[in-house]
Parts: structure tokens; C-alpha cells; sequence
């Protein structure tokens, strides 16, 4: 599967309290947002070289910088298990991202070893897929939220919203950590308009008025700093 077009990214975050001003402002846009899915939990493990390259990059702002993630949903924000995914290469290029996957329809055991695990998702992928993983070997951290989603009527604009983030850091694990969970990371709400680059012109007016400030941010990057003081 694959977002074939670039897309621009724009985020929002604030804290839970802004929740309230957050939905009131999507109910009442002129965009006239319809929600498209029941919401749902959003479950990630991100994979990184053991210098955390890909890290590093997104830090420094570099203009060309991908991630590697495998991805699930569930229902709840307590499930210690892995269910069928796909693994997901997102590439970023100055201000635009593309996101391509392959299915893993073989859900990882999450009570064998890393290794295991990390060669049930290999066996089920294939080309780029198969050698980024390769190269980045690392289970970094899970990490996981809520997210609910929208369209814009006119079809041309989608917006997520993302709750009760968690984190738990994987590094010098043998086995999943789903007890131990990152304490430093900040409780909030993460907003994310995405759009193709022809859209982007009329939207300026359209967002002067978000109850949450526009920022660069990464999941990611903040999983990792909870989880090692970076």
C-alpha cells in the first residue's frame, strides 16, 4: 500500500485540557469535517539503527530522513499482544512525506525474544522492506494512542486527532516491555492535518484560527527523549 503523491504534514499540539476547544473548533470548521472511522488505538514499534540514526536525523531537521515502524490497531490501550499489521517506511523530503507498507498478516508472538520477533515480520516483507530492516535492527520503543479521524467535505483535507499517548521503551530488552512504561512523557493532544501540495494554498486563512499552536513534531523524537533524557 502506498500514499503515492507527497503529502505535507501540518501538526498541532497542545495539552488535554485544550481536548474540549480542540473538538469544538473541528465540529464548527467551515470544512464542514465529518468523522470517517470509529475511533480507534494506534500501536507502533519503532526500529532504529543501534546509533539511533534515525533519530538523529529528524533532530537535526535533516531535509531527507525516513522511519521504520510496525504498525497495528486495537481497541484498547492495554493489550500486550502484537496483532496482524503492516510495516511502514515513512521518507520525508524537506516539507513533503510519502508513507509506503507491506502487510504482515502473521502477527509477531510478542512473548518470544527481539529476534524472533523481528524475523517473523522480516520473512513477510520484501524488497526495501526487507533491507531497511536490516540495517535498522533496533526495537527502539512501542509506543501507542488514540486516534479518531475526518474529511473535510470537499474531500481534499484529513484530520486526526491523537490522545492518551504511551510509550515503553524496548531498548536492551530481551522480550516486549509492556510494564514499564515511560514516565517523562507529557499527557496531551496531538493534531495532524494532512494534505496534498496543491491543497495548501487556500488553507492558510483556514487554520489562523486553531484553539493549538502549529510545531514540529515527532512521536518519535519524544518517545525517545522520555526514554533516555536526550
Amino acid at each position: 500500500m502506498t500514499d503515492p503523491a507527497p503529502r505535507i504534514e501540518l501538526k498541532f499540539c497542545g495539552l488535554e485540557v485544550d481536548s474540549v476547544a480542540v473538538d469544538r473548533w473541528i465540529r464548527n470548521h467551515s470544512m464542514e469535517f465529518t468523522e470517517v472511522f470509529e475511533e480507534r488505538v494506534v500501536n507502533n514499534i519503532y526500529f532504529d539503527s543501534h546509533a539511533l540514526s534515525c533519530y538523529h536525523d529528524n533532530v537535526a531537521g535533516q531535509s531527507a530522513r525516513e522511519k521504520l515502524r510496525y504498525r497495528w490497531y486495537t481497541h484498547t490501550l492495554h493489550c500486550r499482544t502484537f496483532e496482524p499489521g503492516q510495516l511502514e517506511i515513512k521518507v520525508r523530503k524537506n516539507s513533503f512525506g510519502t508513507k509506503t507498507s507491506q502487510p504482515v498478516d502473521r502477527a509477531p508472538c510478542a512473548t518470544l525474544p527481539w529476534p524472533s520477533i523481528i524475523r517473523t515480520i522480516h520473512q513477510q516483507v520484501t524488497g526495501e522492506f526487507r533491507q531497511l530492516l536490516d540495517r535498522l535492527v533496533v526495537p527502539v520503543l512501542i509506543n501507542r494512542y488514540t486516534r479518531r479521524y475526518y474529511l473535510s467535505k470537499d474531500r481534499r483535507l484529513r484530520i486526526t486527532v491523537d490522545r492518551n499517548l504511551g510509550v515503553w521503551d524496548q531498548r536492551y530488552r530481551r522480550r516486549p516491555n509492556f510494564s514499564r512504561r515511560a514516565l517523562l512523557l507529557p499527557r496531551g493532544i496531538v493534531v495532524e492535518a494532512k494534505f496534498g501540495r496543491n491543497v495548501l494554498p487556500g488553507l492558510t486563512n483556514e487554520f489562523l484560527d486553531a484553539p493549538l499552536r502549529i510545531t514540529r513534531h515527532s512521536k518519535y523524537v519524544n518517545g525517545v527523549r522520555a526514554i533516555t533524557n536526550y
